[in-house]
């Protein structure tokens, strides 16, 4: 807000959540009303207390120099749920966020990445590997799309999606929550669509589907006139 301020497209640099202040990035993140809830319930306090406070990309450095990776995950979510709540607020009009719950659910959607993730990464390692316990490579003029939903006991579902070429390469992962009470299968299809949304807006063409649910798979191959050879249970 306030570099909106400077630029004179917002009247005032005021932060709009809690009136205290000028709405910086720091602000946004770590002192305003919900980035306070979360990092005073995290470890993260005496190490805040320590870090830089000259700018946000000063602290993250300074944190990744400073806690091992899995700390450095939690950090990262964390972050991200404060500034989730900020524009859950702002642009949605949401009061009353349990944002310690959030940044939880956000903890927890990290950790599920990384160990999906892991179950997958190096696994493609040439032609010779065909157990099916493994990602296998997509052909070398198509991606693979590996899908996954999550189901957060009535309060939302969550979706992923990790997008790899033939050499396994990372090109794309992101996940995406929403406020529905879905079926499992229902969770499924829309985890499907939306990482089929996500490489049509990268520009991907050919595109193999690997998801949990082999109903899913063949409900879109039939109504979208695809061959069942581009959807892959696994």
């Amino acid at each position: 807000m306030d570099v909106l301020h400077k630029r004179h497209i917002a009247g005032t640099s005021v932060c709009p959540i809690c009136g205290n202040g000028e709405e910086s990035i720091m602000h946004s993140l770590f002192k305003c009303r919900y980035a306070a809830e979360i990092w005073n319930v995290s470890d993260f306090c005496d190490l805040l207390a320590r870090a830089p406070l000259s700018s946000f990309a000063d602290r993250l450095l300074w944190m990744y120099k400073t806690i091992d990776s899995e700390l450095l995950q939690v950090f990262a979510a964390l972050t991200w749920a404060a500034w989730h709540c900020r524009n859950t607020h702002i642009y949605e009009g949401a009061d009353g966020i349990q944002a310690s719950m959030m940044a939880a659910g956000f903890v927890r959607l990290c950790a599920d990445y990384v160990t999906y993730n892991q179950k997958i990464k190096g696994a493609c390692r040439g032609s010779a590997m065909q157990s099916p316990s493994y990602w296998s490579p997509p052909p070398s003029n198509a991606i693979k799309v590996n899908v996954d939903a999550h189901l957060m006991n009535g309060s939302g579902v969550q979706f992923g999606a990790v997008i790899r070429d033939s050499r396994g390469v990372l090109l794309a992962a992101a996940v995406k929550k929403i406020d529905a009470n879905w079926s499992p299968d229902l969770a499924e299809a829309g985890a499907a669509r939306y990482g089929f949304e996500l490489a049509r807006r990268l520009g991907y063409m050919e595109v193999i589907l690997e998801c949990d649910a082999l109903t899913v798979a063949r409900a879109v191959s039939e109504s979208s006139g695809w061959s069942s050879s581009n959807f892959s249970p696994v």
